[in-house]
């Protein structure tokens, strides 16, 4: 219930306010004489003092509003003079709407004639707190409620701006890493140097213009391509890899570049001369989950200083756009390093 009054518009928390006045003028008299004493006809009974009342209700209610606005939470003394200041001015508003102007409009005031100035200001003073109580409650319920959705906002922008940074971190990190491997392509003045920058080129242009976070899984599988025929260009034998797709597969969401990140993990750090230890990388989609396995023997070169950045540029990333909703672990086992990771859509 809570949950959905903080998600309330403007529209819905004036009618709040409407139905506040409502149940303050009409609402609890009927429950009192209608629904448990069962007397309708002074439930239902409409008097010129139920305009008053609207009057003075209203007035209240957005006059404690209004006081709530240009000192909370920062001015408490002046919040405290000023609902001090309120109960008498209640008191001397309503006797002059019922005990003053109704007589001249309508011949008759609210209160009997016998009533002394003791028990009038006595009862005014607990309808003024009775209403001044309402009146803060609704004003509570708009200040969290204004409150928590600058928080979202707060929590969008700077989940927003994280992305980002990682985008940007991320982009330099793989560009290094595939202008290496162009490098030593170069230096042997291999054949296929052309076809390595052709498509780095590919790749390169699919991060810079693609700006969103996210990616779909079809989309993602194309950069894997690219970059597998990229690293084949390097190597002189045939790479032992296992490709297994299987699901509903194309049209799930994951962060951009994190599959080409796992191989790009694995062409750095892998060993592909064993035939009976080949690169397996394993996709499988269900209805709300998206299972990924990429596994390859550890090799012992290619060791430097940025290892890891990409898995650890990925792990982020994921625990912004998919927190609690996925499961990252790397495991070492027999000398195969395994990236394992499942995101559950809900």
């Amino acid at each position: 219930f809570f949950k959905y009054l903080y998600h309330m518009t403007k529209s819905q928390l004036w009618f709040a306010y409407g139905l506040t006045i409502f149940m303050l003028l009409f609402g609890f008299n009927f429950i009192a004489y209608g629904i448990l004493q069962r007397d309708y006809s002074r439930a239902l009974r409409f008097t010129p003092f139920d305009i008053t009342g609207f009057i003075y209700i209203t007035a209240t209610l957005l006059l404690v509003r209004l006081i709530m606005q240009k000192t909370y939470p920062k001015k408490l003394p002046q919040l405290i003079i000023a609902f001090i200041l309120m109960i008498p001015a209640f008191i001397a508003f309503r006797y002059l709407l019922e005990e003053t102007l109704c007589p001249i409009l309508i011949g008759r005031s609210n209160y009997v004639e016998t009533t002394t100035v003791e028990y009038y200001i006595a009862d005014n003073f607990s309808y003024a707190l009775y209403y001044m109580i309402f009146g803060i409650l609704l004003f509570m319920l708009d200040y969290n409620m204004h409150n928590n959705k600058k928080v979202k906002l707060l929590e969008s922008q700077n989940r927003e701006a994280q992305l980002q940074y990682l985008q940007t971190q991320f982009n330099p990190h793989f560009l290094f890493n595939s202008l290496n491997n162009i490098y030593s392509l170069v230096t042997e003045k291999s054949d296929n140097a052309g076809e390595a920058v052709m498509r780095l080129s590919d790749m390169t242009r699919y991060l810079i213009y693609n700006n969103s976070n996210e990616c779909l899984l079809k989309d993602e599988l194309i950069q894997v391509d690219n970059y597998i025929n990229l690293q084949k260009l390097r190597f002189d034998y045939e790479l032992p890899i296992i490709y297994e797709l299987s699901g509903n597969y194309e049209n799930k969401p994951l962060p951009t570049f994190t599959l080409v990140t796992f191989i790009e993990n694995a062409f750095k750090h892998g060993d592909f001369k064993e035939k009976e230890k080949p690169l397996i990388i394993s996709v499988n989609a269900g209805n709300n989950q998206l299972h990924i396995i990429v596994k390859n023997k550890i090799g012992t070169y290619n060791k430097d200083k940025t290892s890891g950045v990409g898995l650890d540029n990925i792990r982020k990333r994921l625990a912004i756009i998919y927190p609690a909703q996925h499961h990252l672990i790397c495991s070492v086992e027999n000398n195969i390093f395994t990236v394992n990771l499942t995101i559950n859509y809900n």
